[in-house]
């Protein structure tokens, strides 16, 4: 019931705010990026909120992008936080500056510039690893697939995204 209520209340609020752009007029200007820090899980796996390993339900969180004169749609680009620097860059009309790691999503959604990304990695430092190899270091996320990603292969989780089954025995060539 939190959950639901808090949902309900930022819905209130960003319907409030679109609103008011929309009733001065900013939104003929404006741009919005709308997106969660997080995922939740409500009860998957026995767990409530957030947790380590990310899996799907923290590493699949919302984005919106809303620019005035661009068609609205939907597109299956794999983000990372580090994608939103660029992608006001390109918004702003200021080219990216060289070795920064970061991809224009809006380009990329309307197929106007190559390099999107293959997967999304989420987890721990390396100094964060106790040492030990069945341990999940990091979380790989593709467009059907997250593999747990531990030392030891034999201690890897691989789910296929809607499952919450451990499946990596029976696709070793993914693992």
């Amino acid at each position: 019931a939190s959950y639901g209520a808090k949902l309900s209340h930022m819905d209130s609020w960003l319907g409030r705010f679109l609103d008011t752009l929309e009733e001065t007029g900013l939104d003929k200007s404006t741009a919005v990026i709308l997106l969660g820090d997080h995922g939740t899980n409500v009860g998957e796996r026995d767990r409530f909120g957030k947790g380590y390993p990310v899996r799907e339900q923290e590493g699949h969180v919302p984005l919106f992008i809303r620019v005035p004169g661009v068609n609205k749609g939907r597109c299956d680009i794999i983000a990372q936080p580090q994608d939103i620097f660029a992608t006001i860059l390109g918004l702003a009309a200021v080219p990216k500056p060289r070795g920064i790691d970061s991809h224009d999503l809006l380009s990329q959604a309307l197929q106007e510039s190559p390099g999107s990304r293959e997967v999304a990695i989420s987890g721990h430092s390396v100094n964060a690893w106790n040492g030990s190899p069945k341990e999940i270091l990091f979380t790989v996320f593709d467009r059907e697939w997250y593999l747990e990603f531990a030392a030891d292969p034999q201690h890897c989780r691989l789910t296929h995204y809607g499952s919450l089954e451990d499946v990596a025995d029976a696709h070793p060539s993914i693992r």
